[in-house]
């Protein structure tokens, strides 16, 4: 197989020149002729061609044609992949460099404002746009006259009861009542136990002990306790006060004044 880099008029030439029943392809060159040279022989068959574009790659660099023919062995006018016997490859030349690039040209004139082309049709309708600022409230407008009195409305709801007012103030006393009836008799109570009281003199004294219930400045002692019978109300006392002087004139009431003892004070008694 022979590869060469044609011409467009070379690819032209060399599509006729295929292999038949024992011929050979020459290869097409620039400026060269093929030239066939055979012995005579019986007719053939038709010889069919088919070309189909070349990417560049190892075939071709650049790209180009790819030519297979071969025996139209089915006579049926189309080269099939199974009568292919010859192929070979027109590929396209290497692209040249880019030209400089040539002055640019005089301006030409203005041609003539073209007619009006008819309207199109309308538009469809626009989406809606965002609502827009609310504007400065406008003056008041004059007092219309008065409309019509409407029906009266349903009783409104019982309103929460009010505070309670201030009391009042007291009215006079009422004439007295008649004395009521008088009731009867209580029953007899029980007889209360008799009290014994005993009363002594607290001495100015410092020997003697009870003195000190009334700070040594004299006084009196009053001892009381119930009383069994026996007349000794300091066995059972109840209470003891003691009514003692002062110098300034003020007698001091003590109630329950006891020894340093912690034992309360009662008035001695002869033996």
């Amino acid at each position: 197989m022979k590869t060469v880099i044609l011409s467009q008029s070379q690819r032209l030439l060399c599509l006729g020149a295929l292999l038949g029943s024992g011929l050979l392809l020459s290869a097409c060159g620039g400026g060269e002729s093929a030239t066939v040279v055979g012995a005579a022989g019986a007719n053939g068959v038709s010889i069919a061609v088919r070309t189909t574009p070349e990417q560049a790659g190892a075939n071709c660099a650049s790209g180009g044609s790819k030519i297979q023919a071969g025996a139209d062995a089915n006579s049926d006018g189309a080269l099939q992949d199974s009568e292919v016997s010859s192929t070979a490859y027109a590929c396209n030349g290497v692209n040249g460099t880019v030209g400089l690039t040539g002055p640019a040209g005089a301006t030409g004139t203005t041609g003539l404002t073209g007619a009006a082309g008819p309207q199109g049709p309308a538009g469809a309708a626009g989406a809606t746009g965002p609502a827009g600022a609310t504007g400065a409230q406008g003056a008041t407008g004059a007092q219309g006259p008065a409309g019509p009195q409407g029906p009266a409305g349903a009783t409104g709801a019982t309103g929460a009861a009010g505070a309670t007012g201030a009391t009042g103030a007291t009215g006079t006393t009422g004439a007295p009542g008649a004395p009521g009836a008088t009731g009867a008799t209580g029953a007899q109570g029980a007889a209360g136990a008799s009290v014994a009281v005993e009363v002594c003199t607290v001495p100015v004294s410092d020997i003697d002990p009870l003195a000190a219930a009334c700070g040594f400045q004299g006084g009196v002692l009053v001892v009381t306790g119930p009383n069994d019978g026996s007349g000794l109300p300091e066995l059972k006392l109840s209470s003891t006060y003691s009514v003692c002087n002062r110098l300034e004139g003020v007698p001091v009431v003590t109630a329950n004044p006891v020894s340093k003892d912690g034992i309360p004070y009662f008035c001695p008694r002869l033996k």
